[in-house]
């Protein structure tokens, strides 16, 4: 029987002044689903028929997605709101699909308790005219990979067509790079919203009107460089190499907490290190040399 999640999807509506508005939704999770499922949710608030996208990507899903577009009604901006539970697929059903998106207007949203991993994460999210991600909603990445006779080959070509898709949507260079060329096919990297929103350049466009990311845009640190106080901050915040090292590292960490029962003694260990290591440097060399040993030891746990 399918696990019913109840979830709330924040909408931000841009108009003369932003609205800020919630969505109920119910999620059943369909692990023995042979395709994508699609389904509409009146949502009351908005007057809106939004369509909900459930299940692994497959060809076939692209016509799918058509026709049941054609029952649901547009937010006030004239796009399809989206909302994404799928751990990911076929690349060329993905492809596929964003061809049928482009033709309506989408707007993708990951919602509170969902998943949107792999194709669904680095191909069909970033290709909303808007994109969002809301409470515990997590995207999953990992390199293009082919799997022949049970082992595993990333494939430079395949991580080439999914970056220049990204980067062709908005998303930056820096943005696609952390997951292309930083992280392997063997192991999927979880984000959630702070990281993708904050240190991810495009990846987030809750609105119209939020400024399009330069390609060339580098990766943000983890924290607001515009609240940075200390010495260390500052160094991070200035240098782009350690900007995207603490990125990744909060890649990492989040990654390797989501597999952790207790999460506790992690925090109590990452808390430790930002004391007594990271916050203890006082040169670009001392940093780079902590971040390097620091991510390598949460990397090294992913997956154990």
């Amino acid at each position: 029987m399918a696990r019913r999640i109840y979830s709330i999807v924040e909408l931000r509506i841009s108009r003369v002044v932003n609205r800020v508005l919630f969505l109920a939704l119910g999620f059943a999770w369909l692990p023995s689903a042979a395709a994508m499922e699609f389904r509409l949710f009146f949502q009351p608030d908005l007057r809106i028929n939004v369509l909900i996208a459930e299940g692994p990507i497959v060809t076939g899903d692209a016509e799918r997605f058509l026709a049941a577009s054609t029952k649901a009604d547009r937010d006030v901006e004239g796009h399809i709101v989206l909302v994404l539970n799928s751990l990911g697929g076929s690349v060329q059903a993905a492809f596929d699909f964003v061809r049928a998106m482009d033709r309506v207007g989408v707007f993708t949203i990951v919602p509170d308790n969902a998943l949107c991993a792999s194709a669904c994460a680095s191909i069909i999210y970033p290709s909303g005219i808007r994109r969002n991600i809301v409470g515990s909603g997590r995207l999953g990445f990992h390199s293009c990979y082919t799997k022949v006779e049970g082992k595993i080959d990333e494939s430079a070509f395949c991580n080439e067509k999914i970056a220049e898709h990204a980067i062709s949507r908005g998303v930056a260079h820096a943005s696609v790079n952390l997951f292309v060329k930083d992280f392997g096919a063997g192991e999927m990297a979880w984000v959630d919203r702070h990281i993708v929103c904050t240190t991810l350049p495009g990846m987030c466009r809750p609105t119209l009107r939020d400024p399009r990311p330069s390609v060339e845009s580098e990766i943000r640190p983890s924290f607001d460089c515009a609240k940075s106080r200390t010495l260390v901050e500052k160094l991070i915040c200035a240098n782009p190499v350690l900007a995207k090292m603490d990125a990744r590292m909060a890649v990492a960490y989040f990654t390797l907490s989501t597999s952790l029962i207790d999460q506790k003694s992690l925090l109590d260990e990452q808390r430790a290190w930002l004391r007594n290591d990271r916050n203890n440097c006082d040169s670009l060399e001392c940093l780079v040399a902590a971040y390097q040993s620091r991510i390598g030891a949460l990397e090294s746990r992913i997956g154990q």
